[in-house]
């Protein structure tokens, strides 16, 4: 009976089936949804055909800026994501301390057909050498859901108008993002929308707190499960840029006081020259999140942004001339911020949430103090 067992036990081992080397794995930590499963299986298919090599290919979703600067500097991850602001703020300075290397061109072949405004970001180029490429654009957008408005919204202040408490939604992660509308629907200068000596006066820390006292929240981007109380919400995207199955009863905002824009580029670090192909495999990566097919894919279709590459439009996909005009003509780049805006903004919106816990309790406790205040 033994003999048996020790032979079926023989068999199942040999029968397994015989693993492929992996020549090398690819770490990448990038915002969700950057590098799904499709992407990533289709990826390992393109280096195994060209280079006759299994690769792995692991992906880290991140929810913060910190988790970029902390995976890098350890040399765990080979290419990040950040915003153009992130690039060089001083709490990380990736390319000032060295901690990512040049976009090798003659791998990124596909760099050709990208927009030059976009290579042309002083975030992205140190002494005229290209340290990132663009892999979506889109704005802090103002989204509306058709079957309510007769008219579209044309201003940041209807997210103040006593009609809609409770029934528009905004970002969660992005205290900044909140601020600068604030600031726009205040009618502050473009200029000055992160200038916290600007900022830090009664007028506008009650009207940023009156944001986030009737607000609903999202993170990361915005799913049906998050608005389905709300009748606006803001956005990363253009137009339909609300998750899931019913996108299509949104549409994008033109607030005449303009909207807030952003760029995410990939960048590869400095983990990658622990070996040749390790770095190859990195710039290859960069030159397939150019291809066309890709952005029109997921920077397009899915995430519903701003490609930075023109032949991602193809027939049935064409981006709404309106809206590309008014993307660029109308929006303020995210500002770098210094050390001391930043601070000052955080620990104002910090305030701001603080009253807003504090009030809410006192409504809670009080009936009497919530029927006033609504009255």
């Amino acid at each position: 009976m033994k003999i048996w067992i020790w032979l079926i036990l023989l068999l199942a081992v040999y029968a397994q089936p015989e693993k492929k080397p992996v020549a090398e794995t690819l770490t990448m930590d990038v915002w969700e949804p950057y590098a799904p499963d499709w992407a990533v299986q289709e990826f390992k298919n393109i280096i195994k055909k060209k280079y006759k090599k299994n690769i792995e290919v692991v992906v880290k979703y991140v929810y913060s800026p910190n988790e970029f600067y902390d995976r890098v500097r350890a040399d765990e991850t080979d290419i990040i994501s950040p915003s153009h602001n992130l690039i060089r703020d001083d709490r990380f300075n990736f390319i000032g301390k060295q901690l990512v290397i040049p976009i090798d061109k003659k791998i990124v072949r596909n760099i050709r057909g990208v927009e030059p405004r976009f290579l042309k970001n002083e975030a992205v180029l140190e002494k005229k050498v290209l340290m990132g490429v663009p892999f979506a654009t889109g704005s802090y957008s103002l989204l509306y859901k058709k079957a309510h408005f007769k008219h579209p919204p044309d201003s940041w202040k209807v997210l103040w108008d006593p009609r809609y408490r409770g029934r528009y939604a905004i970002s969660k992660d992005f205290y900044e993002s909140n601020i600068y509308i604030t600031a726009l629907a205040m009618g502050l200068p473009k200029k000055t929308i992160a200038d916290i000596d600007k900022l830090n006066t009664e007028v506008f820390k009650h009207q940023l707190m009156t944001l986030l006292r009737h607000a609903n929240y999202w993170q990361g981007v915005p799913h049906d499960k998050d608005v389905t109380r709300s009748i606006l919400t803001t956005a990363w995207g253009l137009s339909h840029s609300v998750h899931d199955d019913k996108n299509k009863e949104w549409a994008f905002a033109y607030p005449k006081e303009g909207i807030t824009l952003w760029t995410d580029y990939l960048l590869v670090t400095k983990a990658v020259k622990r070996s040749a192909f390790a770095e190859t495999l990195a710039m290859e990566w960069i030159n397939y999140s150019l291809s066309p097919s890709f952005q029109r894919r997921l920077t397009v279709d899915q995430l519903k942004c701003y490609s930075a590459v023109p032949e991602a439009y193809v027939e049935g996909r064409r981006l709404d001339p309106k809206e590309k005009e008014f993307l660029f003509q109308n929006a303020v780049y995210w500002p770098v911020l210094s050390e001391r805006n930043r601070n000052g903004l955080k620990f104002m919106y910090e305030q701001a949430e603080e009253r807003v816990t504090s009030m809410d309790k006192k409504a809670e406790a009080s009936p009497d103090v919530k029927e006033l205040e609504q009255k």
